[in-house]
């Protein structure tokens, strides 16, 4: 198997559901500016949600996500601001311990069933803030929530 870091929207879309079934469960979707990688997570929310119904959908049946039939988004709109404070903004939570509300919440999806899915659209913004402001801190906070994402949620 080949290993990519990366989806294209307008030539991939059948890796995601290939490559997650393979563990490997973070996509970044890549494209122009205007070629509809927001336009698609909306879809693919919408389609494994079971808003989208008819023969032009997604995915026609769910269940390819480890059988899960149900799904919960965090949706994150990236901004020049910490990973770490619009997690926990969305949360309801302390930016300190943001990573341990995210497991409890995760673990409560769970015990309901649910699949979690964390969208973070225009991630550059939030890099470009990383780099400029304290990039020890903010790049060990995303070295800890990719690590929390992987390890317990395989």
């Amino acid at each position: 198997m080949s290993f990519t870091t990366s989806i294209n929207i307008e030539r991939d879309f059948g890796k995601i559901i290939n490559h997650f079934a393979s563990g490997i469960h973070s996509f970044c979707l890549i494209g122009s500016y205007g070629t509809g990688k927001s336009s698609f997570i909306l879809a693919l929310e919408n389609c494994l949600c079971g808003k989208t119904v008819g023969k032009n959908v997604l995915l026609s049946q769910r269940g390819q996500f480890n059988s899960f039939e149900q799904f919960s988004f965090i949706n994150i709109v990236g901004d020049y601001a910490s990973l770490a404070n619009l997690l926990a903004s969305h949360l309801n939570a302390e930016s300190k311990n943001v990573i341990s509300v995210l497991d409890n919440h995760y673990n409560r999806l769970q015990k309901t069933n649910q699949f979690l899915v964390i969208v973070i659209d225009e991630f550059g913004k939030v890099l470009e803030h990383a780099a400029k402001n304290n990039p020890e801190k903010e790049m060990y906070f995303l070295q800890k929530f990719c690590e929390s994402s992987t390890t317990q949620r395989n």
